[in-house]
């Protein structure tokens, strides 16, 4: 976005991102989801969305290196939030898999 724009209007636009990429999830491509998630990093307003989506997308990519990473970074800033232990203990292979993934997120 050109630097000129105002706060507010770059806040919607990053919101609009998140919802594009949510639909690109909800059709079942999370190949294409987290690929769209990387390109709009730069973008997106609010880091803690994107890179709690990004841990997400990794784990239901099987980039589980990566996943573990970011749950953990995201485990760092709110230690409370028991999704990123669950994302993290899934990441290292601890629960039932993708089925377990699947049947949560649902």
């Amino acid at each position: 976005l050109p630097a000129d724009i105002e706060v507010g209007e770059k806040f919607e636009h990053s919101e609009m991102l998140l919802y594009k990429n949510q639909i690109i999830e909800e059709t079942g491509d999370h190949e294409k989801a987290y690929q769209d998630m990387l390109s709009v990093k730069n973008k997106v307003v609010d880091k803690m969305t994107w890179r709690s989506k990004l841990a997400d997308l990794s784990l239901r990519t099987n980039r589980l290196s990566d996943a573990q990473i970011f749950y953990r970074e995201l485990m760092m800033i709110n230690s409370e939030n028991h999704e990123y232990h669950k994302g993290l203990q899934q990441a290292l292979g601890f629960t039932g898999g993708e089925e377990a993934l699947n049947e949560e997120r649902q």
